[in-house]
């Protein structure tokens, strides 16, 4: 017989927004579990003497906690408790061992892990984690009540052949990680020549949350993936130290000159290959995968499951054929979905029962330990000494009564109403992120062009344009990083960064070019050259070149600030961070650490005179009245 326990999950989820996944996740806990589940979204700051963890059974951590975070003193309470200790993680592909240091410090007796079971000593040996009772395999996530609805699964009205969403992963993982590039680039340039209507990118801003994603891939007939993991383990952390510092100092290079520097010779030794979410999404939505091969964590099979695409890209063209083959896959996604969603074999609340089970096998006498805690008296307490804002229950997420989830809660409904907004919300709902950033971003770019000729002759040339010319949200997004330039250019420090801006031409972009050394003395010098230490190239000579690069087919616009900012770890990409209605907001990086101007470039090809000025204006510092209109729209401050 099994006792009911009371269970404290310990959180990091500071702002639900973009983490349905994570709200899915914890929410199932307490609609599917005989336990008594009590969340505390401490996001790092907690006072050990304020929770009495001896009054749980058992303290888990979940995978969006990481336990490094926690300082001395934090572990040292977490590790003098009686209570069970359960940890979940995900990104175990980094510092593993001194996630073994921590975990060991904390007492940890249970851990949950993608890591292949094969590998789990490896990982998780018992000699470096005195308290390791066992180690149980789990997936990265489970198929939610809402994927297993009649209405989400959708075989007709496919308007995509190929679709794709993803973010690149950074050179650390490994080739593994690297696949989410590769598959874009080059299966999705290959479908597009055989005639298949694609829909993929890899860029930050594509990506979708909500029931946009789900919208997208009821729309899509397949979907490309990867398998999820890595094929790199960096047990120390010196392989990212070393691959990120090489990117650095080299940040255009292509990711097979990091790998052959930094990693090749750790690669595939160890590594963690198992599925996504995203797995049980397309199967949900009846979106047959295209898959690169692998492991899959055993429970996709090639053929039945999903379209398998070669290691080394050599049937491509068999792909192709058979995702023109519309019945083969309709067969392949019935067959995902029996499998995978209809059969409950995966779904949270089988799950949270197998959870259930390890914690009792672990906690046999727990109805001497167990004692009776109020919720409300929880909630309360959790509210007054650490104003959280939301907690889990058995419909979801729900609000506390404080100032911060007030907040969030206005901010939620003011983003509903912004989706609903003619035009607006047209724009706002073609990729992810908060309409209320989205909207602020267009009303910034909108001064610019209220405030500069140049930016309003290239914004009214892209309406002019119609159905052949740049979406609206992305001009208006080139115009705000053009913007930001020469704001930059004209002595205002938005970034926390000093930079001048310069003109440069490689290959075939035509690059403005941030650098912390460069200033300019006067407008002419914009369209200089600065190739060495007081070597220029005419301002005459630039503009002949600059000609010839607008006209080349495969020629790109380009912001550099490789050289102002370093590499993010997150993503492999610059984040370049900016006020916005003061409070920062980020511009990030394509894959090769460019910002891209796609709609300017566009625009470009057809009107090389208004390109040259409005690459000229960028670069040229404002003038009295025009540094004071910038203050107002980036600084926010008063006349």
């Amino acid at each position: 017989m099994s006792y009911t326990k009371n269970i404290l999950v310990l959180s990091s989820m500071y702002h639900y927004t973009h983490m349905s996944q994570m709200i899915d996740y914890l929410a199932a806990y307490k609609t599917y579990s005989r336990h008594n589940y009590f969340f505390h979204n401490f996001i790092y700051e907690f006072d050990p003497k304020t929770i009495d963890f001896d009054r749980f059974d058992v303290v888990m951590l979940p995978h969006n906690f990481w336990p490094m975070n926690l300082n001395e003193e934090q572990r040292a309470a977490l590790a003098a408790t009686k209570a069970l200790k359960a940890l979940f993680l995900q990104d175990e592909y980094q510092e593993v061992r001194n996630i073994n240091k921590v975990m060991d410090e904390m007492g940890i007796d249970l851990m949950f892990t993608c890591v292949a079971e094969k590998d789990f000593d490896v990982f998780y040996p018992k000699k470096r984690i005195k308290s390791l009772q066992a180690v149980y395999g789990v997936l990265t996530g489970y198929v939610s009540d809402a994927m297993m609805a009649p209405d989400m699964l959708q075989l007709e009205n496919k308007t995509i052949d190929v679709g794709f969403r993803s973010r690149v992963s950074p050179d650390f993982l490994g080739k593994l990680g690297y696949e989410k590039l590769r598959i874009a680039e080059k299966f999705g340039a290959f479908a597009t020549e055989q005639g298949l209507s694609t829909n993929i990118s890899v860029n930050e801003d594509d990506r979708l949350s909500g029931h946009r994603w789900t919208e997208f891939l009821q729309s899509c007939k397949t979907q490309l993936g990867t398998p999820s993991g890595s094929s790199v383990i960096d047990f120390d952390g010196k392989l990212m130290k070393t691959s990120t510092s090489y990117r650095r100092a080299f940040p255009h290079v292509p990711f097979h000159e990091v790998f052959d520097a930094n990693l090749a010779r750790y690669d595939g030794k160890y590594g963690i290959d198992t599925v996504s979410p995203r797995t049980f999404e397309c199967a949900a939505t009846g979106t047959a995968m295209v898959q690169l091969e692998g492991y899959c964590g055993g429970i996709l099979t090639p053929g039945k499951h999903y379209i398998e695409i070669k290691a080394d890209y050599s049937n491509m063209g068999d792909v192709v054929e058979q995702i023109k083959d519309t019945r083969h896959c309709q067969t392949i996604a019935k067959q995902a979905h029996a499998d995978l969603i209809a059969s409950n074999k995966y779904n949270f609340r089988t799950h949270v029962e197998k959870i259930d089970d390890i914690f009792d096998y672990h906690l046999p006498n727990a109805k001497a330990r167990s004692t009776f805690l109020d919720p409300k008296a929880f909630y309360n307490q959790i509210i007054w000494r650490h104003d959280q804002s939301f907690t889990m229950g058995d419909g979801g997420l729900i609000y506390l009564n404080t100032f911060k989830a007030e907040k969030l809660q206005e901010a939620e409904q003011q983003n509903t109403k912004l989706r609903k907004v003619p035009i607006i919300g047209k724009m706002v709902n073609r990729t992810g992120g908060e309409p209320i950033k989205k909207v602020a971003k267009g009303k910034a770019a909108l001064q610019l062009v209220r405030t500069f000729p140049v930016f309003r002759s290239l914004f009214l040339r892209a309406i002019m344009s119609g159905k052949n010319g740049p979406r609206l949200e992305v001009i208006l997004k080139d115009i705000l990083l053009l913007g930001i330039i020469k704001s930059v250019q004209s002595g205002l420090n938005l970034s926390g960064t000093g930079f001048g801006a310069r003109l440069q031409l490689e290959d075939e972009k035509i690059v403005l070019i941030g650098d912390p050394k460069f200033s300019l003395q006067e407008p002419d010098e914009a369209f200089f050259e600065k190739r060495n230490p007081g070597d220029k190239v005419p301002r005459k000579d630039v503009r002949e070149q600059l000609n010839e690069y607008l006209q080349y087919e495969n020629g790109q616009i380009v912001v550099d600030l490789a050289s102002v900012f370093p590499l993010a770890v997150f993503a492999s990409s610059i984040i370049f961070y900016w006020p916005l209605e003061a409070r920062p907001d980020s511009f990030r990086s394509n894959a090769d650490l460019y910002y891209h101007l796609p709609g300017f470039t566009q625009i470009s090809k057809s009107f090389p005179l208004l390109s040259k000025q409005v690459i000229n204006e960028a670069l040229t510092p404002a003038s009295a009245s025009e540094l004071n209109a910038l203050t107002l729209i980036f600084e926010n401050k008063k006349e």
